[in-house]
């Protein structure tokens, strides 16, 4: 526990030994067992978070693969990312105006995945929790429609995401 009395990812829960993050994943059913150290879970995708300080970095988890078997139909968000006690929900996917519903309904299938079968994780998200990262140039114009959708959810694709994200 920090001077403020909050848990930190680089403090152990001491009756079990393991990060608040990893000890929510084992709570939650549909992804019991799926934790991974740092970035494990992003594979080459990891070149696309920029960490701060890589000792603050507790572990990740691969939500869409881990739980396609059990929502095979819907559209799942990619990845949770766990940094300084925080979790940060991150969508690596291409940026161009035909994907914006598509991240859309990603988004919404994430918040009402959190909410109905992953409290724990979704207690400990970061303020700024969740972030499209382009998987390759962005081609949305800003005067697009398109854009105006994504400014009124709050989620811009970005080249990189850089945690700690800073207000």
């Amino acid at each position: 526990m920090n001077k403020k009395g909050a848990y930190t990812a680089t403090k152990k829960n001491s009756a079990k030994g393991i990060s608040l993050f990893e000890e929510a994943i084992n709570a939650t059913p549909d992804v019991t067992g799926k934790y991974q150290k740092g970035l494990a879970a992003l594979g080459n995708y990891s070149t696309k978070i920029e960490i701060e300080n890589s000792q603050l970095i507790d572990g990740s988890l691969d939500i869409d693969k881990t739980v396609k078997q059990l929502y095979p139909e819907d559209a799942r968000w990619d990845y949770a990312v766990s940094y300084n006690g925080k979790v940060y929900f991150i969508e690596i996917h291409p940026a161009m105006t035909s994907e914006v519903t598509k991240i859309l309904e990603k988004l919404a299938w994430l918040k009402q995945w959190l909410q109905q079968q992953a409290p724990l994780i979704d207690k400990i998200k970061a303020e700024v929790p969740y972030h499209w990262v382009q998987a390759s140039n962005c081609m949305i114009l800003p005067t697009s429609p398109q854009y105006r959708r994504l400014a009124a959810a709050g989620l811009f694709p970005k080249r990189k995401c850089k945690l700690p994200i800073k207000m």
